[in-house]
């Protein structure tokens, strides 16, 4: 998006005036993957599609069910057994026609390297193998990755940015008292996590145990449990 039109720029002018212009057109140029459009991913769905994200893109090959009224708003009971995704595009697209709605029929992992590239991938309620999957095309392509999942009152959410890189700045003019010399106004940083495997695959310890509470491994143990029987 090279500019705004007068329409947008009044459409988005509260959080232009929060984030600025280069970063509401940063995100009318995007293009989201949304893969299952379950309760979660509807709420980040929403969201976007407000924020004046330029291309939603969802992947849901499976039908609507009566389990998904109770989280889902954009579909009714006249939807029942219909494709949730295409059920959901028309109450989507009302929310700010100017975002593109694009249904995807086939899965995006079948897409080779260089047609996948979406600006951010969120994934919800899928199996461990299907998450494995994406989380390596993500890598592989340099794209952030955020993925949940949602037990009753708890939910656990896994982020790969990729190497997400960030200015961290400083007040030069008000020091800290014990500073021993002047700091740069910025700092470039690079934040680096480790990979969806590389995290199921990291020994938990007795000294780990100590810093991560236990109900980490309860959620962790009930993803497993659901998806493989």
């Amino acid at each position: 998006m090279s500019s705004l039109t007068q329409e947008e720029a009044e459409r988005y002018d509260r959080q232009i005036r929060l984030w600025g212009l280069t970063a509401q057109k940063r995100m009318g140029s995007s293009e989201v993957l949304l893969i299952c459009l379950k309760g979660s991913n509807a709420e980040v769905c929403k969201n976007l599609v407000l924020a004046g994200v330029g291309t939603i893109s969802i992947y849901d090959p499976e039908p609507v069910q009566w389990s998904d009224l109770g989280s889902q708003f954009f579909i009714t009971e006249q939807d029942i057994g219909k494709n949730r995704a295409e059920a959901s595009r028309q109450n989507i697209s009302a929310l700010n026609p100017s975002v593109k709605i694009n249904i995807l029929t086939e899965d995006p992992l079948l897409l080779p390297d260089h047609a996948f590239r979406f600006s951010v991938v969120c994934l919800t309620s899928s199996d461990p193998s299907y998450m494995l999957k994406i989380d390596d095309v993500c890598r592989r392509n340099h794209i952030p990755l955020y993925i949940n999942s949602i037990f009753g009152q708890y939910t656990s959410i896994f982020t790969d940015l990729n190497g997400h890189a960030f200015t961290e700045e400083h007040d030069n003019d008000n020091p800290p008292e014990n500073a021993t010399e002047s700091r740069p106004k910025t700092i470039p940083r690079t934040l680096n996590g480790p990979s969806l495997q590389e995290l199921l695959n990291m020994p938990w310890s007795e000294k780990t145990h100590r810093r991560v509470k236990k109900l980490f491994f309860a959620i962790q143990g009930s993803c497993l449990f659901f998806f493989i029987f």
